[in-house]
């Protein structure tokens, strides 16, 4: 668990910056606040992916519904915080749509593969 913290990190930041570099050159499409969707994301990221091991250490078909739900509960998730954040700033819903998105599957496909690099030990 440790090491999938600290590439968590490592990966936080990277996409930190990355966003740190497009509110900076790309001015027509800035993010207010920017700094907080990583933030969220390696969050949800971390719970679940310890809910998950969690779960892979019996049953493999409970393992499989587990995971199937929580990717939907994420998903859903993260619907709603874009949907509240329309209603909270109307004029930058689609810069922030549009990185909330990128990031979203930025870090699913980071979990992901380091997911099956684990259960396949």
């Amino acid at each position: 668990m440790r090491n999938f913290t600290v590439k968590l990190l490592v990966f936080a930041c990277i996409i930190t910056a990355a966003q740190y570099c497009w509110n900076r050159f790309m001015p027509e499409y800035f993010v207010q606040n920017a700094w907080i969707i990583p933030l969220f994301f390696t969050t949800i990221t971390l719970v679940f992916h310890l809910l998950t091991m969690r779960s892979a250490k019996g049953d493999p078909q409970r393992f499989i519904r587990f995971y199937m739900g929580s990717t939907a509960i994420r998903m859903l998730l993260c619907i709603v915080v874009i949907v509240i954040y329309r209603f909270a700033d109307k004029e930058g819903v689609l810069p922030f749509a549009l990185a909330f998105m990128a990031q979203y599957i930025f870090f699913t496909i980071f979990e992901v593969s380091l997911l099956l690099k684990e259960l396949r030990k």
